[in-house]
């Protein structure tokens, strides 16, 4: 079959040139019937299919993209997935709205493998007057109870590569309980357990699982406890290889080329900044090479440890002095 030839149902049709079908309007004041341009699916009752049937299936040629989704000029979305049914049927269930599978990569080529899933945010309209938009976040995801934020470029802090939203407290599902803030992100690395159920994971913007160690490894390097958060300042190599560290966060390097007035550039950057409601940010030069630096109106760092109560129970087993078999030191006791 070739160019000009008609589209038979169950047929193979080849073509020489790009084939369109256009939605067209009967005339201007009368305007085009129906939501969708193209429709596929399944017969309904009886006559569907019984076995798991794709819609549409499309491959790019070469270096081309196997679906090119371009949405409507007034805010459309380019490509809209939705799992099981989605609206269009009440009776379907579970179901992701998209996946993406990265391509193999290519030795021969040189080629990596591909990425799955890939956002890119949106830029500023440079082509017409008005204030000032900024460049939009590359991915979005936020649960079903969340509140979705009014802006999707989250003003003057632009340049955000993924943001996450958990779940509001205090929605009241239809069937159960009241629902706890969830995590905006969670992170689990390889080997880690499921942190679902979980219940110190709620209403935290991110949780860091740390990946379990496998002793019983056989083949290859054994894989260690790794760490939850790793947090490197611009300018660090590489993490240091600290096992089954919740957080570990490391500052930028001193530069040589720094300015003098770049303190943090040239004293070395901090690890960890904390910071209270209460309190103000610190001065570059009081941060500059610290490990930890926390203010706060309060305090900047409390940390409880065991009751005394409990440790005057325990003793140190020091080693024994030359000459002696064993000597015990008990705690010293406390006022109060």
């Amino acid at each position: 079959m070739a160019t000009g030839t008609n589209i038979v149902a169950g047929k193979s049709t080849t073509s020489e040139n790009t084939t369109e079908i256009v939605a067209d309007a009967p005339s201007p004041t009368i305007d085009f019937t129906g939501s969708l341009i193209l429709k596929v699916g399944p017969q309904a009752g009886a006559l569907s299919p019984h076995h798991d049937v794709t819609g549409i299936e499309s491959t790019g040629a070469n270096g081309g993209d196997g679906v090119g989704g371009v949405g409507g000029p007034d805010n459309g979305a380019g490509v809209a997935g939705y799992g099981g049914g989605g609206p269009i049927t009440a009776t379907g269930a579970g179901g992701s709205g998209v996946i993406g599978y990265g391509g193999r990569g290519s030795r021969a080529k040189a080629i990596d493998p591909g990425v799955g899933v890939m956002g890119v945010g949106g830029g500023d309209d440079f082509s017409s007057k008005g204030p000032t938009l900024w460049p939009s976040i590359g991915v979005l995801g936020f649960t079903s109870s969340a509140l979705r934020p009014p802006s999707n470029s989250f003003g003057v802090s632009c340049g955000i590569g993924v943001v996450g939203l958990g779940g509001t407290a205090g929605t009241r599902q239809q069937e159960g309980a009241w629902l706890t803030g969830g995590p905006g992100v969670v992170g689990l690395a390889g080997g880690s357990g499921p942190a679902t159920g979980m219940p110190g994971l709620r209403h935290f913007g991110v949780v860091g699982v740390g990946g379990s160690a496998n002793w019983s490894q056989r083949i290859g390097p054994i894989q260690e406890g790794g760490n939850g958060v790793v947090g490197l300042a611009g300018g660090v190599g590489s993490p240091p290889n600290i096992d089954y560290a919740g957080v570990v966060a490391v500052g930028g390097p001193p530069t040589r080329s720094a300015p003098q007035r770049n303190y943090a550039g040239t004293f070395g950057g901090p690890g960890v900044v904390a910071i209270s409601g209460s309190a103000s940010a610190p001065s570059e030069l009081d941060s500059a090479d610290t490990g930890v630096y926390a203010t706060g109106g309060y305090a900047g760092v409390k940390a409880i440890g065991t009751p005394m109560e409990s440790m005057r129970l325990r003793e140190i087993r020091a080693p024994a002095p030359r000459g002696t078999s064993k000597a015990t030191y008990p705690l010293p006791a406390t006022s109060g």
